[in-house]
């Protein structure tokens, strides 16, 4: 899930004079250089748009609130697609390394508190957050899937393995956003066979 800033969100632009992209990523920018300086408590809209040199209308024409423009700092609608080896225990742990290395971003790590915080009491932007997952849970249940068609998982296991999207997303927070382990191959291959061997696969002989 490789990030990009080049491009922000669409919600709430109204109709008329198309957006200056290039403005987009100004905004983007300098939003993620706030959030990395002062965290997400400690940045603003106001500070964004002196950062950026732009006008506040030009942030309330792209984003409604902060975490709606943070979500597109880090959580950006566009991403680069996997390259799987076709194998389960590969291709898992290819969304393992790819989530751990999405959330030890420093502007990730910086807003995940604050965004989860603001998603309990905004429908809005849980909505939101929660639709940036469905691309990584989609591209999950193809791989098992395959690993189906493959003989590598039975289709009665379907079901189980549809528990790996949160029990990954929250094993990520955990380890990068509270404790901000070091990734290594090390890390990847542990959690791989940890998630894998919740799902009663032995896969170490894959590697």
């Amino acid at each position: 899930m490789p990030r990009s800033t080049s491009a922000a969100s669409d919600r709430g632009t109204p109709l008329g004079r198309p957006r200056d992209p290039s403005l987009d990523v100004a905004i983007l920018d300098a939003a993620r250089s706030l959030l990395i300086e002062q965290g997400y408590q400690g940045m603003s809209l106001q500070g964004v748009a002196r950062r950026a040199g732009v006008h506040m209308p030009a942030i309330y024409r792209r984003w409604r609130t902060k975490a709606d423009m943070v979500i597109s700092v880090v959580f950006p609608d566009e991403a680069e697609p996997l390259e799987l080896p076709g194998n389960l225990r590969g291709d898992v742990r290819m969304f393992v390394d790819s989530a751990l290395r999405e959330f030890v971003d420093p502007a990730t790590r910086a807003a995940a508190p604050g965004l989860m915080s603001e998603a309990l009491s905004d429908p809005e932007i849980r909505d939101r957050l929660e639709g940036r997952l469905v691309p990584f849970a989609q591209g999950l249940r193809q791989v098992i899937d395959q690993a189906v068609a493959r003989g590598e998982v039975k289709r009665r296991d379907i079901k189980r393995f549809q528990l790996l999207v949160p029990v990954l997303v929250g094993s990520v927070i955990q380890l990068e956003v509270r404790t901000n382990t070091p990734i290594d191959d090390k890390l990847v291959d542990d959690l791989t066979d940890f998630l894998l061997g919740g799902m009663g696969c032995a896969t170490k002989a894959q590697r």
